[in-house]
């Protein structure tokens, strides 16, 4: 049996030898994050770090954030091009609104094209 996925995890490329963005840009979006976590009384229920390489280095920055589901299932959320001032959107939007950010959202787990393409026009996935 597996145990419910509470709060959400939010990993950010912070990978230095595949794209230098991630590298120098990385490290910020965590700061902020951990920033805008605090300021939101959220550090019980959003977590953050810096990883490794998660793919996709031309849309650096990229981060993932998975939380679950609405039917308890733990989902994942790419999103690329992330900058600083895009990090209060996630945390009210994303993780605790449930809707998804478009213009850096680049795709979620498990969904087919054409499944993708139906989230990504209508913006959030209650």
């Amino acid at each position: 049996m597996l145990d419910t996925l509470t709060g959400s995890y939010v990993f950010v490329c912070c990978h230095q030898n595949r794209d230098r963005r991630c590298d120098l840009c990385g490290p910020v979006l965590v700061k902020r994050f951990k920033e805008e976590i605090e300021m939101r009384g959220m550090k019980i229920k959003v977590f953050v770090s810096p990883c490794s390489h998660l793919g996709g280095h031309q849309y650096a920055v990229n981060l993932i954030i998975f939380g679950p589901g609405i039917r308890g299932n733990c989902e994942g959320h790419w999103y690329g091009y992330v900058t600083p001032n895009e990090v209060p959107a996630l945390l009210d939007d994303h993780i605790r609104n449930r809707q998804i950010v478009a213009r850096p959202w680049r795709g979620q787990m498990g969904l087919s094209n054409g499944i993708g393409n139906k989230v990504s026009r209508t913006s959030n996935w209650k």
